[in-house]
């Protein structure tokens, strides 16, 4: 029997991610894609103690190509958090800017595993705040982030373009290598 992403169904999370349900995660990344895939380049430098959870099958297929532990799925599934031992981890981080996922997140990752750092993403600045109320540790608000760092480069006394170009590029050179 073959599931809807293609795979036979004996164990399709094992056979399409490498995940090991008996190691030890420290870091779980939601979200690979975008925003997501930034985080991941940083912390491919512990990359045995990284799980990434994603819900497009060929971002799964290139992870799992790059011996990236990896879980195809998303927050809206029911058994996802039956799935994985969210009490395992130090980090979680949602790249995902679902509120009512991330709000949902929150609570059971907290409930589980207070001393967890919890770090999601919010679309609207209500929503950010929202999210803190409920518990998260950090709220990624990516058009206010990305406002601060453009102030910060118009603002600095070396704002050589050319440079911070050429940066640029490379860092999404390495980050599509990664994931396309």
């Amino acid at each position: 029997v073959q599931n809807n992403i293609g795979f036979h169904d004996v164990n399709p999370i094992k056979e399409i991610s490498g995940y090991d349900s008996n190691k030890k995660y420290e870091t779980l990344l939601i979200g690979a894609h975008r925003s997501g895939s930034v985080l991941l380049k940083k912390l491919m430098n512990n990359k045995d103690k990284l799980l990434v959870l994603d819900h497009n099958p060929e971002v799964i297929n290139k992870l799992a190509n790059n011996k990236i532990s990896c879980i195809y799925g998303d927050l809206n599934s029911p058994e996802i958090f039956n799935k994985i031992n969210l009490k395992d981890f130090k980090t979680i981080v949602s790249t995902v800017p679902n509120y009512k996922e991330n709000l949902r997140l929150i609570k059971i990752s907290k409930k589980v595993s207070p001393e967890t750092k919890v770090v999601v993403t919010g679309s609207r600045i209500s929503e950010t705040l929202d999210l803190y109320s409920a518990g998260a540790d950090y709220v990624i608000t990516p058009k206010i982030l990305a406002g601060e760092e453009v102030s910060k480069m118009m603002h600095s006394k070396k704002q050589d373009f050319r440079k911070l170009r050429s940066e640029h590029l490379k860092r999404l050179k390495e980050i599509h290598k990664l994931l396309y």
